[in-house]
């Protein structure tokens, strides 16, 4: 058989002779013609050299994970109980190449490819394919007076400013969960970092909000002057799918800043429109101008703030007036109280509407909103942490940190009311489970067993009417935070504990505290959060979770959404997991996740279950 196969493949050989020397037609072809004009090709180009500053960079992140439900609701969900899925809700790309290169000492030029195709799991009819939102390309051009950068693609992430264009940076977080934005670091340096500096390694996402189109920045100007403009599209008028949008939504905006070595005053403006799905298509929208800067004085203070106007508008309402919006950060690093110490003031009026920025936004028009999610879905009386700010809402806020004898304490309080009184529901989100339950429904508007639900971009939140008849001045908020953290050795390798925990209220008098009393609150919510990592040696550390929350309505304030008793809700999860160091700049992460969540009040709003994941990150 085998000499056979030989002979047989022997024989086939003229063949492919013939077929290489003819044409398309079967005709004969020349092959020392196409040979010589080949020839003659390659040397209009002798002696000029290519790109040699040439290569491909890039980073893959592959992730797996299991879900098991035992229970879910009241059954109506019974597709999401149980999955095996590739896709983490979070539509983040799974390889990215970059491709650089250098035509000259001047120029630059780069392109990226993302490429997302995620297994969605059982019993869905089709997965997504392919490259996610196309390709990107980065130019870089550099001269004597000035250096212009642009990006030109769908996936990429930039900022303006905090009240015009950019995301949500938090103060503290669970590093149990993985998150997209973590920059590379070996097994356990992440929790090094964030003992040691309040902060880890994060990548160019961070603080930075997605958009898809053009952003061109100028730098390095005479005189200290710098600029960068917007013309895209962004989260309100078509998130990461407005690629299968045919509605011509755009947003636009840049800024001016004058730099004072470290310091700078800037001004800046960004404006957003989109179309009703009428056959005329009115335009919706919202358009928004600031000042904003930064400056050091006295070498131990900072502050950084911005000021501006800004207004919603629909198509039969142009004349929508203007409402302010201010944001300050004062900042004392070492003076005051021998440690930092930070005052946050702002005020948003109800005009001022931005559902493009780092914060959630009161939206009291009927117009829907067609964005992919993140923190600025629009909500009512949002119950949110520290140093976040509300759409409606003016407050202060007061954060400090402390260092006794190893144990590292962040301490903030802040308090806050509605400018003017709107609201008709107080929302909350749900910390413990919510990137586990934000997979299970992503992006998903007023879901669940009493349409209470709305899930965004790794987090989901709950909204609870309140009894307008009970109801009838301003609604005051007061939240406080605890964030400690300590370190020591374990067979003389470190260990490092964690403490993440909050209390909030909402009640109708002002208070600098939470209100503990259920009587003269409408609602309560608490979160704690336990993490303990032991780093085994320079490639292995182990890890562990434990969270709690609770939320408590009060009658008379709140309504049911079954017209039954007031939320009083209980979650909890228990995580263990590790991290490996596979390679130079590839790790691997194993988690294992058990929740339970149930309202003691509401009989079908409850879900327990497993989930464990396994994610590979490599950088190359």
């Amino acid at each position: 058989m085998k000499k056979f196969l030989q002979v047989f493949c022997i024989s086939l050989f003229p063949l492919f002779v013939y077929a290489a020397s003819t044409d398309g037609d079967g005709g004969y072809r020349d092959t020392s013609v196409v040979h010589r004009q080949h020839k003659n090709y390659l040397g209009k180009y002798k002696g000029k050299k290519g790109i040699t500053n040439f290569g491909v960079t890039g980073n893959y992140r592959g992730m797996l994970y299991y879900r098991n439900m035992s229970d879910l609701f009241d059954g109506t969900y019974s597709e999401e109980k149980m999955l095996l899925s590739t896709n983490d809700g979070g539509r983040q790309s799974q390889l990215e190449l970059d491709v650089v290169a250098r035509p000259t000492s001047t120029t630059s030029f780069r392109t990226d490819f993302y490429l997302y195709s995620p297994m969605r799991g059982a019993g869905y009819n089709e997965n997504e394919t392919g490259l996610q939102l196309g390709v990107n390309l980065d130019g870089q051009m550099n001269y004597e007076h000035a250096k212009i950068s642009f990006r030109l693609g769908g996936l990429q992430y930039t900022r303006l400013s905090k009240l015009t264009f950019g995301a949500t940076e938090n103060e503290g977080e669970s590093l149990f969960e993985r998150n997209t934005w973590d920059n590379f670091q070996m097994a356990g340096q992440n929790y090094e970092s964030y003992y040691a500096q309040g902060t880890i390694l994060r990548d160019f996402r961070w603080g930075n909000q997605f958009c898809q189109g053009l952003v061109a920045s100028i730098y390095d100007l005479p005189w200290g002057f710098e600029t960068r403009i917007l013309y895209a599209k962004t989260p309100n008028n078509g998130g990461q799918s407005s690629y299968l949008d045919t509605i011509p939504n755009i947003s636009y905006g840049g800024f001016i800043h004058k730099k004072f070595g470290q310091n700078y005053v800037g001004v800046n403006t960004f404006n957003s429109v989109t179309y009703d799905t009428t056959i005329n298509g009115n335009a919706i929208g919202y358009n928004i101008a600031t000042v904003d800067f930064s400056l050091d004085f006295y070498r131990d203070f900072n502050i950084t703030g911005e000021f501006g106007c800004g207004r919603y508008v629909e198509d039969e309402t142009l004349n929508t007036s203007y409402g302010e919006a201010m944001d300050v950060v004062l900042l004392s690093r070492q003076k005051l109280i021998g440690s930092p110490l930070k005052l946050h003031l702002y005020r948003l009026s109800p005009s001022f509407v931005n559902l493009d920025g780092g914060f959630s936004t009161y939206l009291k028009s009927t117009a829907g909103y067609n964005g992919e999610g993140g923190s600025s879905y629009p909500v009512g009386a949002n119950m949110s942490d520290v140093d976040f700010i509300n759409g409606n809402r003016q407050g202060l806020d007061v954060r400090a940190e402390f260092n006794l004898a190893g144990l590292k304490v962040n301490l903030a309080t802040g308090f806050s009311e509605e400018v003017d009184h709107q609201s008709t529901s107080v929302s909350f989100g749900h910390r413990i489970n919510g990137i586990m339950f934000s997979r299970v429904f992503a992006y998903q508007n007023y879901m669940g067993p009493y349409s209470a639900l709305t899930t965004n971009y790794r987090s989901y939140y709950e909204n609870n009417p309140l009894n307008t008849d009970a109801i009838d001045s301003k609604i005051r908020f007061a939240v406080t935070e605890w964030n400690m953290k300590y370190k020591f050795n374990i067979g003389n390798r470190p260990f490092y504990m964690f403490y993440l925990g909050s209390y909030a209220s909402c009640q109708d008098q002002l208070s600098i505290l939470p209100v503990l009393r259920m009587e003269k609150s409408y609602m309560r919510v608490q979160y704690h959060e336990f993490e303990a990592y032991y780093k085994v040696n320079n490639k292995l550390a182990l890890d562990s979770y434990f969270g709690l929350e609770n939320m408590k309505g009060s009658y008379g304030y709140t309504k049911a959404q079954n017209g039954a008793a007031p939320v009083l809700e209980f979650g909890k999860a228990i995580g263990l997991g590790a991290d490996f160091v596979l390679a130079q700049l590839t790790n691997l992460y194993v988690r294992a996740r058990w929740f339970d969540f149930n309202d003691k009040h509401n009989e079908n709003s409850h879900y327990r279950g497993f989930e464990g994941s396994i994610e590979l990150k490599a950088n190359f």
